[in-house]
């Protein structure tokens, strides 16, 4: 671009990256990034959250950390609550190797500095149930009402599909009557966890 007499602005390098990085091409990502300081355009959260997306999603852990890192270090740019549920989703995807206390870690961060939302908790809760750590999804549990946010059905069936996993169908069942007692109301999948519960 550069060669042909242009200059691309802040949108063309973000476009730019989010497609190479969604293509799975993150060196090229990276260059580009890199390219974008170079030549003094302003960086931007947003190719930072689709770079350590991209890395988490091609199983880069190791590298998504590092650009995470990368992120922190900077003067201009902070990380915003999607980039705080782009690390906690790919964490929690290593949570059979433990990494789920990593996300529980950023996930207190997160509630220190009060920028937590309930894709945070649908998230953070998924990973525990994942890993089996069904005390700890129900502390978060504690701290959505706590921080005063509607659950939706999203959450409920999160909760009941945990639950379920965890063997503690009553409580499960249970949890659907606060639900409707919530006005929350159940949908087919909020059912089929529940018939699987009891069945299997």
């Amino acid at each position: 671009m550069w060669g042909a007499g242009m200059s691309p602005d802040k949108i063309t390098y973000r476009t730019l990256i989010g497609g190479v990085a969604k293509s799975g091409d993150l060196g090229f990502a990276l260059e580009v990034f890199d390219e974008m300081r170079e030549r003094g355009v302003e960086l931007d959260v947003v190719c930072y959250n689709m770079i350590i997306d991209g890395f988490f999603k091609r199983g880069y852990f190791v590298k998504a950390g590092e650009m995470w890192e990368r992120l922190l270090r900077e003067e201009s740019v902070f990380p915003s609550v999607v980039s705080y549920n782009v690390m906690i989703s790919g964490l929690c995807r290593l949570c059979s190797s433990g990494k789920v206390e990593d996300a529980l870690q950023l996930y207190s961060t997160m509630r220190q500095k009060n920028c937590v939302n309930l894709v945070t908790h649908n998230t953070i809760m998924e990973g525990f149930y994942k890993d089996g750590n069904c005390k700890m999804a129900s502390k978060i549990w504690a701290h959505i009402l706590e921080d005063k946010l509607q659950p939706g059905i999203i959450l409920y069936n999160i909760t009941l599909m945990g639950l379920s996993s965890c063997g503690r169908v009553t409580d499960a069942v249970g949890f659907l009557d606060d639900a409707l007692g919530c006005g929350v109301l159940p949908t087919a999948i909020t059912w089929n966890i529940l018939v699987r519960a009891v069945i299997f």
